[in-house]
Parts: structure tokens; sequence; C-alpha cells
């Protein structure tokens, strides 16, 4: 006798896994310069706050307090454009 019930679940059985579609969207996105060269150029600039601050420390307290506060603006400014053009 035929079971009809098991050739119908045969015929219409549900793969466990879909098959693969090609897709025609990239997978990888493409980063921005932008990141390497403000991070470059606040970097510069915060290094150079750093060697004011340290030059300062031998001529005048005033040059050290503008290269530290250099260093802190480029610095911060260096860890902004990191994260805002990852």
């Amino acid at each position: 006798m035929v079971d009809y019930a098991t050739i119908l679940q045969r015929e219409h059985a549900i793969p466990k896994t879909l098959p693969q579609v090609p897709s025609r969207m990239t997978e990888t996105a493409q980063g921005s310069d932008k990141e390497m060269g403000f991070t470059a150029i606040f970097g510069l600039l915060a290094f150079g706050g750093a060697i004011a601050m340290a030059y300062g420390e031998v001529t005048s307290g005033l040059h050290a307090g503008w290269g530290f506060a250099a260093a802190m603006i480029f610095g911060t400014l260096l860890v902004g454009a990191i994260h805002i053009y990852d």
C-alpha cells in the first residue's frame, strides 16, 4: 500500500538551510582618508604642544601653559577625529 503522506512530506520537505543567494552589494565598506589625515595633523600638533610645554619649562611658565593647552586641545581633537571618522 502506498503511503501518500510520506511521499508528500518527502517532496515538500523544507530544507534545513536556505540556499545561498548571490549578493549584489559589497560586503566591506570603504573607509575615508579623512581619519588618517586628521589624526596625523592633530597628532603632530599635540606633539608640538608637548614640545612647547617642555621648552616652556626651561624659559617661562607662560610658554609651558600655552604648550599644555595646545597639547590638550589637539589631543582631544585627535581622539574625536578617530571616533568620528572610524
